[in-house]
Parts: structure tokens; C-alpha cells; sequence
């Protein structure tokens, strides 16, 4: 708080509130518009600047058992409001947790991440399972940040009303992946990492192909096409395989041997040939 007074030069009317009425009066505005809704009507009433900054500081530097059980309590019920963006909610969670450190708590980090993540919309159910059953030991809420504000920003959650949907079981993904959203460093998937099944070429998928279709495999050197010859490629890209219309050749065997006078195959023609003359 004391940053905004020094850079609005009006630190001065609470340091000299006899100085420059003006001054402390904008300072003390200025303050009971960074306060919150619990602290604003000890601003109100205060006489001048200094005043409404000593009953602040005095009530965040207090260290008694009840200053401890209210930030507790606090951080306990700890929710995600609706509309708000994930950098709000953390930001509103990290000053909660600088007060309590203030006040003489022995919080830990760890306990923070574990507040944050447990008071988050239920649109990130699946991503908070997975941070948390996946490492034994959860990391600090400015490492969680960035990952919970890529799948924030990719599922377009923020602003949006909780229905009490979990999202999509892309969470699921982009949640083990941690940090490794924006897609750097190795273990990418998507069309970054899969070749187009039309052209071959990486960074998009088939549908959304502009090339002409796959050019057919060349044949290795001394190869060549077995239905018309050609070295340009192979039989399964022969064009002329359609020319053939799918017929398949017959062979016949002719040969000699004794007349037995009995027909091996009747095709059931009404006439036949045959090379006996007195058939």
C-alpha cells in the first residue's frame, strides 16, 4: 500500500497529515480504495490519513491468537468467485497467505497450492486431480499458475459461468504435461508432432491439407512397373492398372494320352469341340 502513495506523491500526508489537508485527504482515499470490504468503514471514520494507516497496520501486524483464527478461517473458505480469472483468484490467495505469515503463522507453501487448488471452479476438477495425485510432493502456487492459466485461456473458461462441468479429458493432458502447455521442449503432440496422411508433411492434419494428392512411391534403381514397364513407378501406382478393368489371364494345357471315350469337364454348353473326330 505504501507503493501507490509514494508513486501518487501523497505519502507525505500520512507521514505530516498537518502539512497539506489536501494531500492527506487523497491519501486517505486512496487507501480506503485498496482496502477491503471488512476494513473500509475504520477508514472511513478515520480523522485524517495517518490515522486510517496506523488502525491498518495495526490490525495486520497483529500477531494474537484471534488476528490467526480469522486468516485461518479465511484461507480455509477460500473460494473462486464467479467471473474470476486465475490470476485473480491466486493474486487474492498469495496476499492472504503474506497476512497470515505476518501475523506469525507457520504456513508453508505447500499448504497454499493446496488451498488454491481445493477452492478453484469445478470446470477444473480434472486438472487438480491430476496435479495432485501425480507428485508426491505438489509444487509452489507461482509454478501451478501457468498451468492452470493456459488450460484457463485454451478451454476459455474465464468469465464464464460455472454449471459445475469438470471439462474436457484434454485437463487430463495438459495437466501431466505441467508447465510444457505452449508447446516447447520435447513430448508435443497434436499437429506438431503427426505428418499429414495426405502429403507427409508435418504441422497440420488431412482435412486441412492444400496439397494435390500423395505423390506415389518411386521405385528404388533397376525397379519398374510390372503391368506396363514403366521405371516411374511401381505396380500398386501403375495408372494404367484401371485400363485392364480387373481381367485375369487363363492358361490352357494341351497334351497327349489315350481316348478314354469319357468327358473330364461338362461346362453344360449345348455344343462342344473336340479334337476326336468320332465324337
Amino acid at each position: 500500500m505504501q507503493l501507490p502513495l509514494t508513486h501518487k506523491k501523497l505519502w507525505k500526508g500520512v507521514t505530516d497529515p498537518e502539512g497539506d489537508a489536501e494531500r492527506t485527504e487523497e491519501a486517505k482515499a486512496l487507501i480506503g480504495l485498496h482496502v477491503r470490504q471488512q476494513h473500509l468503514g475504520a477508514i472511513l471514520a478515520a480523522e485524517n490519513a495517518k490515522v486510517a494507516w496506523d488502525a491498518l497496520e495495526k490490525t495486520y501486524k497483529s500477531k494474537s491468537a484471534a488476528r490467526k483464527l480469522q486468516l485461518r478461517h479465511e484461507m480455509s473458505t477460500l473460494k473462486m468467485q464467479l467471473g474470476e480469472s486465475v490470476a485473480g483468484y491466486v493474486g487474492r490467495a498469495q496476499d492472504l497467505y503474506r497476512d497470515l505469515l505476518a501475523a506469525g503463522s507457520d504456513m508453508k507453501p505447500e499448504d497454499l497450492s493446496f488451498s488454491v487448488l481445493a477452492g478453484l471452479s469445478s470446470r477444473f476438477e480434472q486438472v487438480v486431480t491430476v496435479l495432485t495425485t501425480t507428485k508426491e510432493e505438489l509444487d509452489k502456487v507461482e509454478e501451478l499458475l501457468p498451468t492452470l492459466q493456459v488450460f484457463e485461456q485454451r478451454q476459455g473458461l474465464f468469465g464464464e459461468q460455472d454449471s459445475g462441468a469438470s471439462g474436457s479429458a484434454t485437463a487430463v493432458a495438459y495437466a501431466a504435461k505441467g508447465a510444457n502447455f505452449a508447446g516447447k521442449g520435447k513430448g508435443g503432440s497434436g499437429k506438431a508432432s503427426m505428418p499429414c496422411h495426405k502429403c507427409g508433411k508435418l504441422g497440420h492434419f488431412a482435412r486441412e491439407c492444400r496439397s494435390g494428392a500423395r505423390e506415389p512411391e518411386k521405385p528404388k534403381t533397376g525397379k519398374k512397373c510390372y503391368t506396363c514397364g514403366s521405371p516411374d513407378h511401381l505396380k500398386k501406382d501403375c495408372p494404367k492398372k484401371e485400363e485392364t478393368g480387373g481381367r485375369q489371364g487363363i492358361a490352357f494345357v494341351a497334351g497327349e494320352g489315350p481316348e478314354t471315350g469319357r468327358w473330364i469337364v461338362d461346362s453344360g454348353a449345348s455344343q462342344h469341340m473336340t479334337g476326336i473326330k468320332n465324337s
